[in-house]
């Protein structure tokens, strides 16, 4: 049986994981979500293992500590953008978490007021 070659060349990004607990649930979600927002297949690498960032679970159980550097893969179409959204995730050390979550699920972030004591 011959099989296709794949058009696209993988592009490959080195990313660091500043956070003291690693890549915890709210970070990989944010992961999972960039990923989602692309057609290009987008890989998280620690260690030998790899995991397909469009899944939560996947990205939980590599179990990636904090300090330690990933390796971020995409191919496809758009492999570019996604490489580039996904840097700009870790250049911004997932500043303000909570409204960059609710920007990538295109919902407007609620603000509480604080209970007068």
């Amino acid at each position: 049986m011959i099989q296709a070659r794949s058009q696209f060349t993988p592009k490959t990004a080195r990313l660091k994981v500043d956070s003291p607990y690693g890549l915890h649930m709210r970070a990989a979600a944010m992961i999972s979500r960039i990923a989602e927002r692309y057609h290009s297949q987008l890989l998280i690498g620690y260690g030998p293992v790899r995991a397909d960032a469009r899944s939560l679970l996947a990205l939980i159980s590599l179990g990636i500590a904090g300090g330690s550097e990933i390796e971020a893969s995409a191919s496809g179409p758009d492999a570019d953008a996604a490489l580039t959204a996904l840097e700009s995730l870790f250049a911004g050390r997932f500043a303000d978490a909570p409204a960059a979550a609710c920007a990538l699920a295109g919902k407007p972030q609620v603000r509480r007021k604080a209970a007068a004591v």
